[in-house]
């Protein structure tokens, strides 16, 4: 049975490698990046064209934007994959003041998923 697939983190690493693998299998597949040159160069690595999404998840404006582009977009996803995550980074605090690893990791999850982000 085909699945509609977001994959956080898909330019990378074991979630551009999940991206790729789901995609072949003929998944309906997601791919979100926060570099959007990175993601024009995941996605050319695919026949066809898969649909992609740009967000910094460290940027509470930007995760609610995504929720409320793929909800507008899909409707309904099947599997939501995080492999986003941040373990070192030179400037350790987002723009509004918060732990950047704290948000990326832990908080940004909880939001995209939430009804409250992005809509109903």
């Amino acid at each position: 049975m085909t699945k509609s697939i977001i994959i956080m983190g898909a330019t990378n690493g074991i979630g551009l490698v999940t991206a790729l693998e789901l995609a072949t299998a003929g998944h309906s597949v997601l791919w979100h990046g926060r570099s959007a040159e990175k993601l024009g160069w995941a996605a050319a690595s695919l026949p066809g064209r898969p649909q992609t999404h740009r967000a910094d998840l460290s940027d509470f404006a930007d995760i609610a934007r995504l929720a409320k582009a793929v909800r507008a977009d899909h409707g309904e996803i099947d599997v939501l994959i995080n492999t986003a995550g941040v373990l070192k980074a030179t400037e350790t605090r987002t723009k509004a003041g918060f732990d950047l690893r704290f948000v990326v990791n832990t908080l940004a999850p909880y939001c995209r998923s939430s009804r409250r982000m992005g809509g109903s």
